[in-house]
């Protein structure tokens, strides 16, 4: 499984977590390094907030 990096927010200091993929439900794995925490979200979510950065 590959990871990527996604940048979010406005600021001239974006906040980056790492997309692991996609579970069996359709829902985005992310973890969180800055918190320390690792969550779910429905695609719908995620694109509300995603900027469309990514590093590869």
């Amino acid at each position: 499984m590959e990871s990527w990096n996604l940048g979010a927010g406005e600021s001239a200091v974006l906040h980056m977590a790492i997309v692991d993929g996609i579970d069996e439900a359709g829902r985005v794995m992310i973890r969180d390094p800055w918190e320390g925490t690792s969550y779910k979200m429905e695609q719908e979510e995620f694109f509300k907030f995603w900027n469309q950065i990514a590093v590869f």
